[in-house]
């Protein structure tokens, strides 16, 4: 019998706990996945804080920011989608082009490529330093 829920992909499901659990393999495919470098943390300890850091940097964003990126990259995600399913998205964003995109986007955008503008910083630093 179908159900009625969703799938969501093993990053929502999985609890930070039970990460320590995975095998290095997987851990770097769900650190790709949140936009990180695995091959920068050779130790799976960092690796595994820096997941979670990633987590906790998700779930700090504006929902509604993140729907704007994901509205200009135009991918297709579901109503009900968690802030992880749609930074999954937004990490596989690749383009440079801003135009369309608005101000809190960008930042959300930013913040997920490694960079965290300052409150002050105009849209044109944002846009330099992407």
């Amino acid at each position: 019998m179908p159900s009625d829920k969703p799938e969501t992909p093993a990053t929502s499901l999985t609890p930070t706990r039970q990460l320590a659990e995975l095998p290095r393999d997987e851990l770097c495919a769900i650190a790709e996945e949140f936009g990180l470098e695995p091959a920068r943390y050779r130790e799976t300890a960092s690796l595994l804080a820096a997941i979670h850091a990633r987590r906790q940097l998700i779930a700090s964003l504006d929902r509604e920011a993140m729907l704007d990126v994901i509205r200009w990259g135009r991918r297709p995600v579901p109503a009900n989608a968690t802030q992880e399913q749609l930074a999954v998205e937004i990490v596989r964003l690749k383009s440079m082009r801003f135009e369309g995109l608005s101000e809190r986007g960008l930042r959300v955008l930013a913040r997920l490529r490694g960079f965290n503008p300052s409150a002050d910083a105009s849209v044109n630093n944002i846009i330099r330093e992407l």
